[in-house]
Formats: C-alpha cells, structure tokens, sequence
C-alpha cells in the first residue's frame, strides 16, 4: 500500500473521506509505522502487536508517541488498555494541535481546513444526525427563574461537583490567533481532565480557578460550549468560544450548519427598562439582538440562549426564558 493510500484511509476513518488537507494532516502527525498502527486500532498492545507484526515491547513505544500526539486514545475499562484512534475530525483537530512538538505546518493547516472545509463538513453531519454534536450551556446569571435550571446546564455547579478539573488552551484561538481572547480557558471535568493531566497538555486547577476562568469569558463575551455525548447530559469539557476562532461558531452562524444547539433558554427583554443603548447589540454572535424605537428587539429564530448579552445590560432589562422543556438536552 502507499503512503498516500494509507493517510487517505486515515483521512477516510475521520469522515473526510475526499479531504486532501486532513490527509496530510495523518502524514504529519504519524509517520508510516505509526499509520498502519492506528489503522489496525481499536485493541489492546497484545492484539496490535500481531496485527502490525511487531513486538508489544516496540507496538507500547508506538502507542506511547501517538498518545502524546493526541492522535490515539486508551481506555482503562480493559486492563491492559484498549486503544483506539481520533473516531472523527473535531476530536482529531483538538488533539493533534495540543501535541507538544506540533510543526507550525500542522497550525497551519488546520486554519486552511477550518476556512475552507469545515463548514461543508459541519452541515452534512448537521443533516444527518438527529441531535447537533455541540449544544450552548448558558450564562446561569442570566436566567430568569434559576431554580428551573438543570445541573448539566450550569456551568458552575457543573465545575463544583467535579472530582478533577484542568485547563488546556483552547486549540481554535491558540492557532488561529484572530483575536485577543483568552487562550488558556478550556475547562476539562473529571476523565478528560484526567487524560489531559496524563498527556501533560492540561493544568490542574480548582472549582474557585475555573469559576474564575468562566466569569471572565462571560465578561469577555465568550459562549459557554460543550459536546454532547450520546444518550447522555454528562459534561466533561466547557469551551468558551469566540465567533472568529472557533473551528464550530463561523459553520453555525455564517453556513447555517446544524452543528450546535441553543439552550433551553431564549433572550426576553423587559422593554420599560430597556434604554435602548445597543450596547448588546455587538455582543450576539448569532445576530438576534437589534433596536427598534429606542428599544432593544430579539429574534426568537436566531437567538441561542447563550446569555453573554445579559451580563452587560446597564438596566437588567434582559433575561433568559425557559423556552424547551428538560428533555431538550
């Protein structure tokens, strides 16, 4: 087989199956041993080593590298682990970029396949899977009635009832570099915190740090973000995610991608209190928020339920309304 074979199924193994740029992306990140390595994944050192014709002694070293590349990935509910490569494009741009020794030829190829072909990706997996893969935590501040809001959906109980928690730099800023927001902000709970804190691309902190951390985002005006995983309301990662970076937010807002979901909350604006400053205006990335005599409007279609909005309106005139009822996350 040639290599260019081999990085194509690779690119094929991450649902980018006529991508060019996530091809070489693989030749990048793994040499040819390494390739063929991943390619035979999921298993356990003994079965791979078989598989790839080496010793487990020189299969463990491969695995220990592509680990530290953030390409392949061990799960302990087996013992010895089972290992299993980047199942999609998302978790592969998230963890090659934190690889350590990462060329900036690998930076800058995720920039040129973000711009250029994300966001087509973005909306075919948009249609095809019945919930979006990402959903907005909203600002709990905000929220109008707060004893309606579910533990999954507040991200500072979700950072206090943590067993273990690291940041890592948020890997669309910290390549993208078209703004001036906080890098380190990416808030990692309990197993992927873990494996973070294993591959040394995270630093442990506490629930009073990652308080901190959130308090500055909403204040920055950055959304609160987390993947869904499947069957579950289980939160192990909060993202804080501007509109310019963010390998997600251009697909949502620009293409239209049904790649993430709102809240269950929605922007109600008491219109005697509104002054009409427009101050909100620059701060909805999703283009709800307009004013109209004086007063602030909101587009119910365009509005996420993010809250960034609220925490700066002078008058408290904005709050978030429960709008989708608990079953919707």
């Amino acid at each position: 087989m040639s290599e260019k074979d081999l990085y194509q199924q690779l690119a094929d193994s991450v649902m980018t199956p006529d991508s060019k740029i996530i091809a070489r992306l693989w030749e990048i990140s793994a040499n040819r041993e390494e390739a063929e390595l991943l390619l035979a994944m999921p298993g356990q050192v003994g079965e791979l080593s078989k598989k790839i014709g080496k010793s487990e002694e020189e299969t463990q070293r491969l695995l220990d590298g592509l680990f530290i590349k953030g390409v392949a990935f061990k799960s302990r509910k087996t013992a010895p682990p089972t290992y299993r490569k980047s199942r999609e494009v998302t978790q592969f741009h998230d963890g090659s970029i934190l690889w350590p020794d990462a060329p900036q030829e690998l930076y800058d190829l995720w920039v040129e396949y973000t711009d250029k072909e994300f966001p087509e990706f973005a909306k075919k997996v948009g249609e095809l899977l019945p919930k979006a893969p990402s959903r907005v935590i909203p600002v709990n501040t905000a929220i109008e009635a707060k004893q309606q809001i579910l533990a999954a959906e507040d991200a500072y109980k979700l950072v206090e009832d943590a067993e273990k928690l690291s940041v890592v730099p948020c890997t669309c800023r910290l390549i993208a570099k078209r703004c001036d927001n906080p890098v380190d902000v990416c808030i990692q709970l309990n197993r992927a915190a873990e494996y973070s804190l294993e591959r040394g691309t995270g630093r442990e902190i506490t629930a009073d740090e990652a308080k901190d951390m959130l308090r500055l985002c909403e204040e920055k005006g950055l959304i609160h973000m987390t993947m869904r995983a499947p069957g579950s309301t289980r939160v192990i990662l909060i993202c804080n995610c501007c509109s310019c970076c963010c390998i997600q937010m251009p697909s949502v807002i620009k293409y239209g991608a049904k790649f993430l979901d709102p809240s269950r909350y929605q922007v109600t604006i008491n219109e005697e209190a509104c002054t009409g400053c427009d101050d909100c205006i620059d701060r909805c990335m999703f283009g709800a928020l307009s004013i109209s005599d004086d007063v602030a409007q909101v587009d119910s279609d365009k509005c996420f339920g993010c809250g960034v909005c609220c925490v700066i309106c002078p008058t408290e005139a904005m709050k978030l309304k429960e709008v989708r009822p608990p079953e919707f996350i």
